[in-house]
């Protein structure tokens, strides 16, 4: 069977915001886990996954932040879903949405074993190009978000053009894999027009 390794904002199973029956219905195998059982969704580093990687919850100014750690543990369920028979590891998708958007493009682009990526509304960090963006911006998303990402990343607030990488680097990487890049058209802060650049 085809799979998706969904990367999800709730522990319930079933999740009522997934429409499972439907998918399996269709012959999908669903492997969904809650990012925050991985570690934490704030700037607390001493737990989870965080806490196992960082001594007394202190990095170093390039370590991982939260989005890497959730991206390696939607690696490694696809790595236990290949253990199994029953499912296809030719047809393997990841799918997150907003910030776990975000974070099932950098699983899929670090490892070339997911055959699809899915990312809704990713945004800013996201499949939104950078420069020329609407909405949010660096600035923005490391003042309330600085967790997400390694700390040098705040060396580009207000000074995206000295970036020597854009979003659509991250898209290219997922390549030649389809890439399905969802966005809504009155979501201004994600910005929708700058998803569909960075894909183009």
């Amino acid at each position: 069977h085809p799979f998706f390794v969904s990367i999800n904002f709730h522990d319930a199973v079933p999740d009522i915001w997934m429409p499972t029956e439907e998918l399996i219905d269709n012959g999908f195998a669903v492997l969904s886990f809650c990012y925050t059982s991985v570690t934490s969704d704030n700037n607390d580093f001493t737990n989870g996954l965080a806490g196992v990687l960082y001594e007394d919850g202190k990095r170093g100014p390039a370590d991982a932040g939260k989005i890497a750690m959730w991206a390696w543990a939607a690696q490694r369920v696809l790595d236990y879903a290949l253990t199994l028979d029953s499912l296809d590891a030719s047809r393997s998708a990841v799918c997150g949405h907003s910030r776990l958007g975000k974070t099932a493009l950098l699983a899929a682009a670090t490892d070339e074993r997911f055959a699809f990526c899915y990312s809704n509304d990713s945004g800013c960090s996201g499949a939104a190009i950078t420069r020329g963006k609407r909405g949010e911006t660096v600035e923005g998303i490391s003042r309330v978000f600085p967790f997400w990402f390694c700390k040098n990343y705040q060396t580009y607030i207000e000074n995206e053009d000295s970036m020597p990488f854009d979003q659509h680097q991250l898209l290219a990487l997922v390549a030649p894999r389809p890439l399905c890049v969802g966005s809504a058209t009155e979501d201004e802060w994600a910005d929708p027009e700058s998803e569909l650049m960075g894909a183009y």
